[in-house]
């Protein structure tokens, strides 16, 4: 738009210059006409047709020039405009290349889908964890057409139809290992457009870590169980021997 504006703005300004140089000579043309006709000396017709073309000459440079500073003052306008823009898209591409990088480090899994469930956006944890080969691309492609587990297309199906977010676990079996895992769905933006983001966590360490928390309990339960009636069975005893031998259940305590 504005270097469809500076082209018009250049040709108007040629316009004016050619008009003026037109009309300075137009003068020139009459002046000699009227000079012949009203039988002037040639000395005076020179020195008029000289006057007619420094002032044409004149409006002529004058208009150049105005053209020259106006079309150097347009460059310069636009080479800041144009340096703006390379600013913007250099920091919007250092932007997307820091979020990419995020994305392909994380832990979770993370993806987006669009209309009929299209996969727009999925990054390598993602594909580990629901066992899915890196070198397979599945940008542009159906998610339920590569990724077969029916509870989670159900989900994906129940999201996209705007019934609010889903969650669920699912159990995946890779090779010799079970991964289980928790996924929830989101809907996001207007229904029409259908956007789901899908984030997937594997919950193996939190399980481990909740196996050894039961197992620590139950050990430690079964370690404090024998003290525990060691120290309840002298009570007992020291109960009973203090209302039948009171001297006794000192001597007993003493031990």
């Amino acid at each position: 738009m504005t270097s469809k504006h500076a082209s018009n703005r250049e040709n108007l300004l040629s316009e004016k210059i050619f008009v003026v140089a037109i009309f300075g000579f137009a003068i020139i043309v009459v002046t000699s006409i009227l000079f012949l006709f009203l039988d002037f000396s040639p000395r005076t017709l020179v020195a008029v047709n000289l006057t007619a073309a420094a002032i044409a000459g004149y409006q002529t440079y004058r208009a150049s020039l105005i053209q020259s500073l106006r079309l150097a003052e347009l460059q310069k306008n636009q080479l800041a405009e144009l340096q703006e823009w390379q600013a913007r898209w250099q920091q919007l591409l250092q932007e997307t290349q820091d979020a990419t990088s995020a994305l392909v480090r994380m832990r979770d899994g993370v993806i987006m889908l669009g209309r009929g469930d299209q996969v727009l956006l999925i990054n390598p944890a993602a594909k580990d964890l629901l066992g899915v080969s890196e070198s397979v691309d599945m940008v542009g492609k159906v998610f339920s057409e590569i990724v077969r587990y029916p509870d989670l297309t159900g989900a994906i199906r129940v999201a996209s139809s705007g019934e609010g977010t889903q969650k669920l676990k699912l159990e995946i079996t890779n090779g010799d290992t079970l991964r289980p895992l928790k996924i929830r769905i989101d809907h996001f933006g207007s229904l029409s457009e259908n956007h789901l983001l899908i984030t997937i966590r594997d919950e193996t360490e939190s399980h481990r870590v909740d196996s050894m928390r039961r197992e620590f309990v139950a050990n430690i339960s079964h370690e404090l169980k024998t003290p525990l009636a060691a120290i309840k069975g002298y009570a007992e005893t020291v109960e009973l021997a203090i209302k039948d031998d009171p001297d006794a259940a000192s001597h007993f305590m003493a031990q």
